[in-house]
């Protein structure tokens, strides 16, 4: 395929879509590039040869009303707004959640019933029936509002350990998970619970044909990692990667979102086969990308938090360059995403110009 020469007119956009968050930017279209941004996106976590860096604003969060758990955790993305006073409520599993509108998500209820010990599991958690939701008329009402020029991208609010949490709550979650009498309880528990995100992802590909999923699960604190990688290891991992497996089977991408400082578990995830990871910036994302880039695609956003409404314009145009200069000549064997949600809509631009003279022509 010949490549036409960067022209600004690259830059030009035709729809936006709701970002997560009111302060944060839209997803646009643009409609004049050489190859769609899906099409650039694949490219790059394929290592296939992308004609720029590829951006979160690349992808549509689409997270729609006809399934509990984006009504519990307070963020639905489908075709009409939804009001934020229907936030909150019970998630796939009953559990009930309260959406805090000034802090923009929710948590769960504090008075609700608890599980105790694992071994419990079956006589406190129901799994519901995936076929009880309307999928058929929610694809219908999002048919025009799903953009095939963009990543289609679906998030798991809840994985493993934050779905034991969502039981326990956090310190006996983190006991239970290191108790020899409650470990087989939570290797069947994980086990079915990946047979119900299965069951998920198969309508979520049959019915919106999505293109890759955020799968929550965060594993550290500021300071360190919540576990061992041991332990990380035996009771978390392999239930990750069977849902990776599920979505690969499918052709859906698998993007983990995981905060807190998990350095010393860093093994264990690129262990689970996941193809997108954004760290936190108090990682030390260097020695990931240098060690790991060719396994996994990280999402980095080092440069941001020197950046805001009163930098100068040289300053972020100065960041852009940077930012192109040393992950751009490595996008064919170690590609990264310009994790640039919050970034100033110049410092994007310059990213795109940038990479797409070096890569693209």
């Amino acid at each position: 395929m010949s490549v036409p020469v960067f022209s600004r007119e690259e830059l030009q956009y035709d729809l936006e879509f709701t970002p997560i968050h009111p302060r944060l930017p839209t997803a646009k279209r643009y409609y004049n590039t050489p190859i769609t941004q899906r099409e650039n996106f694949l490219r790059a976590i394929r290592r296939e040869g992308p004609l720029w860096i590829p951006k979160y604003g690349d992808m549509i969060c689409f997270l729609p009303s006809v399934l509990p758990d984006p009504v519990a955790k307070g963020l639905v993305l489908e075709y009409a707004p939804f009001d934020p006073k229907n936030y909150g409520g019970p998630d796939y599993f009953g559990v009930p959640w309260v959406y805090e509108e000034l802090a923009g998500g929710s948590m769960p209820a504090q008075k609700r019933p608890l599980l105790k010990d694992m071994n419990d599991w079956r006589e406190f958690v129901r799994f519901p029936d995936p076929d009880s939701w309307d999928w058929a008329g929610s694809a219908e009402k999002n048919r025009d509002y799903l953009c095939r020029d963009l990543v289609t991208q679906y998030w798991f609010f809840t994985g493993f350990f934050e779905r034991l949490i969502s039981f326990m709550d956090f310190e006996e979650a983190a006991v239970a998970l290191i108790d020899e009498d409650q470990t087989d309880a939570i290797h069947e528990f994980f086990g079915e619970l990946a047979d119900f995100y299965d069951a998920l992802l198969e309508r979520l590909k049959r019915w919106y044909d999505i293109d890759c999923i955020c799968f929550h699960d965060d594993a550290g604190t500021q300071r360190d990692s919540f576990f061992s990688l041991k332990t990380y290891r035996e009771m978390i991992v392999p239930y990750i990667r069977r849902v990776v497996d599920s979505c690969h089977k499918r052709g859906i991408l698998v993007e983990l979102h995981s905060c807190g400082k998990n350095d010393r578990l860093i093994e264990g995830i690129v262990e689970t086969g996941v193809d997108l990871w954004t760290p936190q910036n108090i990682c030390d994302i260097d020695d990931f990308y240098d060690r790991y880039g060719d396994k996994i695609m990280f999402g980095i956003n080092s440069d941001l938090k020197d950046l805001g409404p009163l930098t100068p314009e040289e300053d972020v145009v100065a960041a852009a360059k940077r930012f192109v200069k040393k992950y751009g000549p490595h996008m064919e064997e170690k590609p990264v995403l310009s994790a640039s949600w919050g970034a100033p809509v110049l410092y994007t631009d310059v990213i795109y110009e940038e990479s797409r003279k070096l890569l693209g022509q």
